[in-house]
Order: structure tokens, then sequence, then C-alpha cells
């Protein structure tokens, strides 16, 4: 086990300027990607109102982000309610859709469609997705290779729980790095926070669920995994504690 994430002033400025450099950077690349539709010849005006609206939704992702941290506490406090972990999956993947784009990153998705509903902030798990999600395009970025895979699945476990993994052809998390990369301030990228990854462990930790890293076995990339408990079940941590 590991100590709770100490939710403080310092911390919470710092991830509120790590969510807002993030969704203004996919506002800009929005941005240039209905320029570049516009400027076509003749010009693709359905792909420039695909890129527009995925501006807006991220303009308005970045006001609630902003809106939330009035009060620091917000990620000890919940609004929870039965959500399906695929609508969350799908939705920030089309939020995310012109970053993955820009990457030439091929999506591949293994969902379960019989998945039991869970009980969370969908805010916050959409938090956790983008972050998840944005370092694996960052990481499939570092190979600087034209071309790689996501994948996000989905599954249902024992005890009623959901297990979501979410997989990339990427740069792979160093060896010496793996059991850290949860950490505060801890990063293996050369400008990176080192908030992002333990701010999400500690949204997953608030919903009773798991969460942990993986180099691929074939040496090629890395897999987030988290569990999460199904609606009217245990805690991953009672879980584990009862078996």
């Amino acid at each position: 086990m590991h100590d709770p994430l100490p939710i403080d002033a310092r911390l919470c400025a710092t991830f509120l300027a790590h969510e807002v450099n993030k969704s203004a950077s996919a506002v800009l690349i929005n941005a240039e990607a209905a320029l570049r539709w516009l400027d076509k010849g003749p010009a693709d005006v359905m792909r420039a109102q695909k890129s527009l609206r995925l501006l807006i939704r991220n303009t308005e992702r970045t006001c609630e982000i902003i809106s939330r941290f009035r009060d620091p506490s917000w990620l000890l406090r919940s609004d929870r309610e039965a959500v399906n972990v695929n609508d969350i999956a799908n939705g920030t993947l089309s939020l995310m859709f012109s970053e993955i784009a820009d990457a030439s990153i091929r999506v591949e998705r293994d969902f379960c469609q019989s998945l039991q509903l869970i009980s969370a902030d969908r805010a916050q798990l959409e938090h956790v997705f983008t972050n998840l999600i944005a370092n694996s395009i960052d990481a499939i970025r570092a190979t600087r290779r034209r071309a790689g895979y996501l994948r996000v699945g989905t599954y249902q476990v024992d005890q009623g729980g959901v297990l979501i993994a979410i997989e990339d052809s990427g740069e792979p998390i160093p060896a010496h790095h793996v059991d850290h990369v949860f950490d505060l301030l801890h990063t293996t990228k050369p400008y990176g926070s080192g908030v992002g990854l333990a701010i999400s462990r500690a949204i997953i930790d608030n919903h009773g669920g798991r969460i942990w890293a993986r180099r691929n076995d074939w040496g090629e990339g890395s897999t987030f995994r988290m569990i999460l408990p199904g609606v009217g079940h245990a805690s991953a941590e009672a879980a584990d504690n009862e078996s």
C-alpha cells in the first residue's frame, strides 16, 4: 500500500497548471486542424466543423477545471452516479481525436458490452482517462515512428469489479521507474510536472480502486491498468483484504 496523496493548495496549483496547459494544447491542435481543412482546395468543411466542435469541448473542459479549483478539496469529494466505463472511455477518445490523429495513432477498442456499472464521479474519471491517454500519446511520439497503436480495453472481473487497460506501442516506462510513476513530482519526461499520474492515483484511490503500470512483455510500450468496484460491491482494497 502507499500513503494517501496530501491534497493542499500547492499541489492543486501545480495540478491546475498541468491540466490547463494540456487542455490549451488540445485547443491549439484543434484550431490548427480546422485551419488545415479550410485551407484545402476545395475546403473540407465537414472535418473543419468537427475540429471546431472539439475545440469548443476542450475549451469548456478548461473552464470546468478552473471552476472546480475554486475549492482545493474537490479531489477528495465526489459527485457520484452510476456510470458505464465504456461511455467515459469513448467520450475521452472522441475528445482527444485531434491529438491522436496528429500523432498518426491507430486506436483499438476492446470493450466488454455487458460491463457492470460503477459508482463514480464522471468528471474525475475523465481526468484519469485523459491523463493516461495523453501519456500514451507522448510515449508513442517519443519513439519518433509515424505509426503507433493505442488499445483501450474494459473487462468484467471477479467480485463485481471492472478492469480498464490502456496499452500503447510507445517508448516503454524505464524499468527502474515502473514502481514510482505514480509518486508525486516523479516524472520520466524532460518537461513533465510529475503531478498528472499522482492525481490519477488519488482519484482512483478515492473511488475504492487500484491503479498500476507495467512494461509490456514484448519490449514495446507500456500498459496502465485500474480496477474499480461495481455498484454495490466492495472496494479493491477491501477485496484484497478478504482474499
